[in-house]
């Protein structure tokens, strides 16, 4: 099977074997374009490894996401048609996190990134939830946060 992602990703890294926290590579969507329509994978680092220790969530998830929502307003101001972002709960998977906090701070640094960026041209974040248990976890985070609902986006 050829990873057209991976090797893209690879492409991007120039050879380095690692990122600062925080940064974003993007590359193409490879076959989740025809089958999910997407446009563009934006990688950020929100964990760091230590050989022996394993890996863990970035200390500042705050800047991981106001660096990926720059970087798609940047894309789309340069002319690409993005205006939607699907936004994994960053350093969950294997980053031995605190997923009530990772969510509240997902939430709460989106929000501040589109309070002093009125002009963004994203107009929708998807939280994306792997399992049960996180999808309760954002919908709970959702539905205390009123300028978040479905009613106030018109």
């Amino acid at each position: 099977m050829h990873d057209t992602i991976a090797l893209e990703l690879t492409e991007r890294m120039s050879g380095r074997s690692h990122v600062t926290a925080g940064s974003v590579l993007v590359t193409g969507p490879g076959e989740l374009q025809e089958s999910h329509q997407v446009r563009r994978i934006l990688h950020v680092a929100a964990v760091e490894g230590e050989p022996g220790s394993g890996y863990r969530q970035v200390i500042d998830l705050e800047r991981c996401v106001r660096n990926v929502l720059a970087e798609v307003d940047r894309l789309a101001a340069a002319g690409e048609p993005l205006r939607s972002l699907v936004l994994p709960l960053l350093g969950t998977g294997g980053g031995s996190s605190d997923l009530s906090k990772t969510v509240d701070t997902l939430l709460a640094a989106t929000v501040s990134y589109f309070r002093s960026h009125a002009s963004s041209r994203i107009r929708v974040v998807y939280l994306l939830a792997f399992t049960d248990v996180q999808a309760t976890m954002c919908r709970a985070a959702l539905d205390l946060e009123p300028a978040l609902s479905p009613e106030s986006a018109g």
